[in-house]
């Protein structure tokens, strides 16, 4: 014989309980419906939510490390163009001293070719300290000041020393790229030297050969009294050397760049991919729980109130 208890209403308990639980599944299947997560907080998956965390740190350390790469890129295009410059100058000056080599040249042109070539050395030194990205010197290592900016602002080497620069393009700190850049001074490229013996050969128009030696490769009597000029020929020859050096140097860390560019790219992407799957809710999944839920949720109310109902009915006996 089945008992019927009204001061504890079991069945009613039990009833209410199984609402208690359905309606939490519900709550949870909409939470998800609406933020589109499974995952919202820590304690709805603890394990899963750490390797979520570490995830998206790892995508956040990417994504500077991809702007980071922009920016680089973006640098070295602009110590490419001042190294270009460079390189045009220095063909310029060389073709010119090979125009005051000729026999048709006099000395009145050579002063006239020595003002052209100080006034590109002279740019030559312009391009070099002028060629910056943020405030920051390309092709012409300047002595570090008290600025407060940290930049490197100042004075030049008097060595003609590189360029130090350290490309941070990955989440890592190892994950960088320690560059050298030429100096493109006079310095740098070895041309300082006849800076003095420019000035000499432009200081007035010449009256004899010997102000503008640096110009001619032989005297009059055809012996090699010019020797300077023909030095000077090979120092240009050298410059040049090392500013089409440093030209393929950047062009090749720029492909370099790129293919960083790519590669953090593609592990930007897989790890979203990766961070996706943990957090993000399956819609349909989660509108079908709802939908489970709410029906559950329905029954157990429906079954609260038989059960109290049904303790009404046992009372209306002793009527």
């Amino acid at each position: 014989m089945a008992t019927t208890l009204i001061n504890t209403n079991m069945s009613a308990v039990r009833s209410h309980n199984m609402l208690e639980k359905n309606n939490a599944s519900m709550d949870k299947a909409m939470n998800r419906v609406n933020t589109t997560l499974k995952i919202n907080s820590v304690q709805d998956a603890p394990s899963k939510w750490a390797v979520s965390e570490r995830m998206r740190e790892r995508i956040n350390a990417l994504n500077q490390a991809d702007q980071n790469v922009q920016n680089d890129t973006n640098m070295m295009k602009t110590a490419e163009k001042g190294i270009n410059d460079t390189v045009t100058m220095l063909r310029t000056i060389r073709a010119s001293v090979l125009q005051a080599f000729d026999a048709s040249t006099n000395d009145k042109d050579r002063y006239a070719i020595a003002k052209e070539i100080k006034s590109l050395f002279d740019q030559i030194d312009e391009t070099a300290y002028n060629t910056r990205y943020n405030g920051k010197v390309l092709i012409a290592d300047l002595e570090k000041t008290t600025n407060p900016t940290g930049l490197d602002y100042g004075e030049a080497h008097s060595d003609g020393t590189a360029v130090k620069l350290t490309f941070q393009i990955g989440a890592d700190a190892r994950s960088k790229i320690d560059v050298d850049m030429q100096n493109m001074t006079l310095k740098g490229l070895g041309l300082a030297a006849y800076t003095a013996d420019l000035a000499k050969a432009t200081a007035g128009i010449p009256t004899n050969s010997t102000s503008v030696i640096l110009l001619r490769k032989a005297d009059a009597a055809g012996s090699e009294s010019g020797a300077s000029g023909s030095a000077f020929l090979t120092a240009l020859d050298a410059a040049l050397d090392k500013a089409l050096d440093a030209a393929t140097d950047v062009g090749a860390l720029e492909k370099r760049l790129g293919y960083t560019a790519d590669n953090v790219a593609t592990q930007i992407e897989n790890l979203e991919a990766s961070d996706s799957a943990i957090r993000d809710a399956d819609m349909a999944k989660e509108i079908s729980n709802y939908m489970k839920w709410s029906v559950a949720s329905q029954a157990s109310q429906y079954m609260l109130a038989q059960s109290n109902q049904n303790a009404f009915q046992v009372l209306s006996l002793l009527q």
